[in-house]
């Protein structure tokens, strides 16, 4: 995370179909994209409420009430949230302290998202934990 904003590192496009104009250096904002909300889901209440000072309170309050439905689930999910018919599934990458450092995120063009994605997005988060010897 870039103060309020993901931070794209590594991108890799899709094969077919459509593509996002996200490209690696690409700030979003945090609060809007699902992998922003696996950052925000994993900040104390404290930071959240500090780093988003310079708004209102009903958009603090909105934005905390998100957090606590996001803390409840390993994988946070996202349908047309930052753009209309944009699906995305996100999971945290942790270091070993069990800090969130990255995350993970599958994007598609379509009206819901698919009953296997999160799994697979979990799997994958997992499998990248196992090969920094995080995870045993």
């Amino acid at each position: 995370m870039d103060g309020k904003h993901v931070l794209y590192l590594e991108r890799f496009p899709a094969t077919g179909g459509l593509s996002s104009l996200v490209h690696v250096g690409s700030r979003l904002p945090a609060a809007s994209t699902a992998m922003g909300r696996i950052f925000i889901a994993n900040r104390e209440e404290k930071t959240i409420r500090k780093m988003y000072s310079d708004l209102d309170q009903g958009s603090v309050r909105k934005i905390l009430r998100g957090r606590a439905l996001d803390q409840s689930q390993s994988f946070v999910e996202s349908v047309g949230r930052f753009e209309s018919g944009l699906c995305s599934v996100a999971a945290g990458i942790r270091d070993m302290s069990g800090a969130v450092v990255a995350v993970i995120s599958v994007t598609q063009m379509t009206s819901n998202v698919p009953i296997d994605v999160p799994g697979k997005v979990l799997h994958a988060a997992d499998a990248i934990l196992i090969g920094l010897d995080f995870k045993n």
